[in-house]
């Protein structure tokens, strides 16, 4: 809880931040005037209605993440020093319901695979490791999420809104000696829950926007999980958006005592089709 607290301050900052930035590039006060005189009445139009309606849209994304993190069961093992799990690229297909931008929805699915040779005697999950075992990990995660922007404004230069949703993942983990039967070991770790963050954004409809999102909730026993990044995005057409930035998701499970922190985080890019 403490972590979430500490993020939801980093995005108040950026937003504030943003914001000044924002404020600095402003038009004088009698030329300000006359463009929010000609948005109101923009905003009453067929043309404007129109772009409130539901599309479905299709992002694909590539991230390069750094993944660290450990698993505990009885011991505790690394999963870079002690299963051998290494960084990759990361490439998933997401679709995106949108209303005005104000409705996302996304499902991700990751598989790492470990191999370690162990340095030192482990009692894991019910099962003894010994120095000198070859030991292999597999680890499976499945993310989704579908928020909610209500304050969002599409037109409005810079914006700041509240986030609400619902986010789920399970994460399939399992270590086993490499070619010795009956020396496994499997545990899953699940959640799905209310979801509360924050998104701010400034650029409005110019071709090029940034923003910065947080969400996250804690949950079962010390459980908790988040996701931020910290972006752009530059329209290409009317119809595809290139963007990047950095994304941190972190996923503390917990069941029957056992406990799996996960992190991955590190630069993205992505590009998003509309339908």
């Amino acid at each position: 809880m403490k972590k979430i607290s500490v993020c939801i301050g980093v995005v108040m900052y950026f937003s504030l931040a943003l914001g000044n930035f924002a404020g600095a590039a402003e038009l004088p006060p009698e030329e300000k005037v006359t463009l929010e005189t000609t948005k109101t009445v923009t905003q009453v139009t067929p043309d404007d209605k129109k772009k409130c309606k539901m599309y479905l849209g299709v992002e694909i994304r590539s991230w390069f993440p750094k993944m660290s993190g450990q698993e505990t069961r009885n011991s505790q093992l690394d999963f870079q020093n002690d299963l051998g799990h290494g960084n990759k690229e990361l490439t998933a297909i997401n679709l995106t319901f949108i209303e005005n931008s104000k409705i996302n929805g996304s499902y991700e699915s990751y598989n790492f695979t470990g191999n370690k040779t162990a340095l030192g005697q482990k009692s894991f999950g019910g099962q003894n490791y010994l120095a000198g075992d070859g030991l292999h990990s597999e680890k499976k995660l499945m993310y989704w999420k579908i928020d909610y922007l209500p304050n969002y404004q599409k037109t409005v230069d810079s914006n700041f809104s509240w986030l609400v949703g619902i986010h789920g993942y399970k994460v399939n983990s399992s270590v086993e000696v490499s070619g010795v039967a009956n020396r496994k070991t499997e545990q899953s770790y699940s959640a799905v829950l209310p979801t509360f963050g924050a998104h701010y954004k400034l650029g409005g409809n110019r071709p090029t926007t940034y923003y910065v999102e947080l969400s996250g909730t804690p949950h079962t026993g010390k459980g908790y999980n988040y996701d931020a990044e910290l972006g752009f995005q530059h329209k290409l057409s009317p119809n595809i958006v290139f963007g990047g930035g950095y994304r941190w998701l972190t996923i503390q499970g917990e069941k029957d005592n056992d406990q799996m922190n996960l992190q991955l985080r590190g630069p993205f890019m992505q590009l998003n089709c509309k339908l």
